[in-house]
């Protein structure tokens, strides 16, 4: 259903998951066993579908770099400025020259988004990865054919797979091109949205997707795109693709008004995240059992959303306080 220009049950989904990415960032096969590992083959994946099932062919390269630099780049920046801030605070309140190293390493990390293959800068590595991938997926519709844009996605897409042990190259670079079959894949459900829904609605490809994302799932692996770790190389893609599609075409069903609320703020919910998570973290690790992570999780999504909806209901005001002012 459509409501004011936007598709309710997309709301609602991306709700769901940008729960589950804070879900994913605790302990939790404390509590469920391999939880993880099933988050991560559609958590962040389903995020770049959907990102690229709203992109525009016909936009022009240099307005979605704009729009992308606007909606993706400048919430990096403030995001780090903010976590940078409670960092120098800290420092201030405590005195502790320890703080000065952190504060360091944390610049680094924030100007280069990575400095290493495992030292990261947070959730907010989907921003300046989305970044890339948009903007470079962007520039192929206008540039290439189809069975050219194809062939250049798959090797765009193998090539960090296969040289991110070997090479490191800062910027969620590699990140943005593994992002890239999932980007094309959300933009190509516009045109072959009918025939993608007949394979993910057959009982007997339904049933063979879940015994393939089942079986992936209790072998261990954990797809972790954030550190462009496949590691089942092609069948990572393949299970958290056609997972993706599964949860995508069934999500109608969890249309519910507090989740469409929830994903009508992602973005903010994920930066926001990124400044709490290092608090909250502190209660799991205070005793490693499932009580313990509950908790950790409780907090994580409550006070996550709870700032966001404060900080949308505070720009609203000033907002409307601008507007009256000026009429």
């Amino acid at each position: 259903m459509i409501r004011g220009g936007r598709i309710s049950y997309i709301d609602a989904l991306k709700g769901l998951l940008i729960i589950l990415v804070i879900i994913g960032h605790s302990n939790v096969n404390l509590i469920v066993p391999r939880a993880v590992q099933a988050i991560y083959t559609v958590h962040m994946p389903l995020f770049f579908v959907l990102s690229g099932f709203f992109l525009h062919r016909n936009e022009s390269i240099k307005k979605q770099l704009k729009k992308s630099f606007k909606n993706y780049i400048v919430p990096y920046v403030l995001t780090c400025l903010a976590c940078l801030a409670t960092i120098l605070a800290k420092w201030y309140l405590t005195q502790d020259l320890k703080y000065e190293g952190i504060c360091e390493e944390y610049i680094k990390r924030s100007l280069f988004v990575q400095i290493a293959r495992t030292s990261d800068i947070g959730p907010i590595w989907f921003l300046v990865a989305l970044f890339w991938g948009q903007n470079i997926l962007t520039f192929l519709l206008a540039k290439l054919s189809k069975i050219q844009l194809f062939c250049c996605i798959i090797v765009l897409a193998i090539c960090p797979v296969m040289l991110s042990d070997k090479v490191f190259v800062p910027f969620s670079f590699f990140q943005g091109l593994t992002a890239l079959p999932y980007l094309c894949v959300g933009f190509m459900l516009k045109t072959y949205r009918e025939y993608i829904e007949c394979i993910v609605k057959d009982k007997i490809c339904l049933v063979l997707i879940g015994v393939l994302w089942a079986v992936y799932v209790l072998l261990g692996n954990v797809m972790r795109i954030s550190f462009v770790d496949f590691p089942n190389g092609c069948t990572s893609y393949v299970v958290s693709l056609f997972a993706s599609l599964v949860v995508l075409y069934y999500s109608k069903i969890i249309d519910f008004t507090w989740l469409r609320a929830i994903g009508r703020h992602t973005l903010l919910i994920l930066c926001v995240h990124t400044l709490v998570l290092p608090y909250v973290s502190k209660i799991g690790s205070l005793h490693t059992g499932a009580l313990y992570t509950s908790l950790e999780i409780i907090a994580d999504v409550l006070i996550s959303i709870i700032i966001s909806f404060v900080i949308v209901k505070f720009k609203k005001v000033l907002v409307n306080g601008n507007t009256s002012k000026r009429s």
